[in-house]
């Protein structure tokens, strides 16, 4: 069965604290520290996440807020990547922002 993930958008400050918050939200064996490193860990092929589990960003307009428009929509796209209609669809993740 494919599982939830949780973010906690009011810990995101900044983008190192987005990828030290996805690190613990997706408990990661291996440090997410950039883009290349988040898409890899959306992927079952590179010892991410499971196939079609679902990453739940509460307080995502926060979150927004304080990573600027360009980085925030930057990192919704690269997961929105990995969606059933994605470039990536094999890995059938689901965002939902809060």
């Amino acid at each position: 069965m494919a599982k939830e993930y949780v973010i906690e958008g009011n810990h995101i400050t900044s983008m190192d604290s987005f990828f030290a918050e996805v690190e613990r939200a997706l408990r990661l064996p291996y440090p997410c520290s950039n883009l290349d490193a988040l898409d890899d860990a959306l992927s079952e092929t590179f010892g991410g996440i499971e196939n079609g589990s679902t990453i739940r960003w509460r307080h995502a307009k926060g979150s927004e807020h304080r990573l600027g428009a360009l980085d925030f929509k930057r990192i919704v796209q690269a997961i929105r990547g990995h969606r059933a209609d994605g470039s990536q669809s094999e890995d059938n993740i689901q965002l939902v922002l809060e």
